[in-house]
């Protein structure tokens, strides 16, 4: 999201190695406004389908737009997404969504919209999908889509990989126990790694750095899992969920959701989102 950039560049130069004591890791007003970016693009494409309104939810899109949802990737641009789109309503014409929770990340942004009138699935008890935005000029130029794993089955694919359950469970004892070398032995040597409040990392050295700068900034940082997300997403392996944050014993909880990516053992990319409110809630940002 090149806009959301532009909010927050300048914030992360706060982001400097210390304790949580120097101040806020990231700006309150970029985080909140890349999130009202976000909103405005989701609201818009939930009422374009609330409509069925295909002219006005493909005006969302760039015309290249490639949207990656599981398995399958369109290849023919705004054109084919809308025809597709269009299909799905004609043969779910009770479905509907709810735009339910907004997650900020470095340069995209993950939405999480509530479905319901597909097999089963009502509004009281709808599956969620994770949309990955990234969004300029209020257009939505990069979507994809992936699922928490009781979704799974409704599309046919069973429980998460029995690597990816692995790095998962890795990830997390590793970032608990604060152990830096057993957190960077995570990381392909060609990984990238975006996180909000830390910014951009790719290779093992600079990585490393990133992951010093963290565990010195939010000493004693803790990561519980919510909830589980994880399918092969167009070839590419992807686990991660919600998680909730804490730093230094603070009781004060950071909504996250960390996504990884890896065709086996190790992590070749990892994005990290928060939700704005739950920032400044417990001054991450300020």
């Amino acid at each position: 999201m090149r806009v959301l950039r532009v909010l927050l560049v300048a914030c992360l130069f706060l982001a400097s190695c210390g304790g949580t004591d120097e101040g806020p890791l990231v700006s309150a007003d970029g985080v909140s406004g890349a999130a009202a970016q976000l909103d405005a693009v989701a609201a818009a494409d939930v009422a374009a389908t609330a409509a069925r309104d295909g002219e006005t939810w493909g005006s969302l899109f760039t015309d290249d737009i490639v949207i990656v949802d599981g398995d399958e990737a369109t290849t023919g641009g705004v054109e084919e997404a809308v025809w597709i789109a269009e299909f799905i309503w004609a043969q779910y014409p009770d479905s509907g969504e709810l735009h339910s929770a907004t997650y900020v990340g470095l340069n995209d942004g993950i939405v999480v919209i509530d479905q319901w009138g597909f097999e089963g699935f009502t509004a009281d008890a709808p599956f969620y999908e994770y949309r990955i935005y990234e969004v300029e000029d209020g257009v939505i130029t990069a979507w994809e889509a992936v699922y928490d794993l009781d979704t799974r089955p409704f599309f046919g694919r069973g429980g998460m990989d029995e690597e990816a359950a692995s790095l998962l469970e890795r990830y997390l004892d590793a970032w608990n126990s604060g152990d830096a070398a057993a957190i960077k032995a995570l990381y392909d040597s060609g990984a990238m790694r975006a996180d909000l409040l830390f910014g951009e990392a790719t290779g093992a050295a600079a990585i490393g750095t990133q992951i010093d700068s963290v565990l010195a900034r939010l000493p004693g940082l803790h990561l519980e899992l919510r909830e589980t997300l994880g399918l092969r997403a167009h070839r590419r392996v992807g686990t991660g969920g919600p998680m909730s944050l804490t730093s230094d014993g603070d009781p004060c909880e950071v909504s996250a959701l960390v996504y990884l990516e890896s065709p086996g053992e190790l992590i070749t990319r990892e994005r990290v989102y928060y939700q704005p409110a739950s920032l400044i809630a417990c001054g991450w940002a300020g």
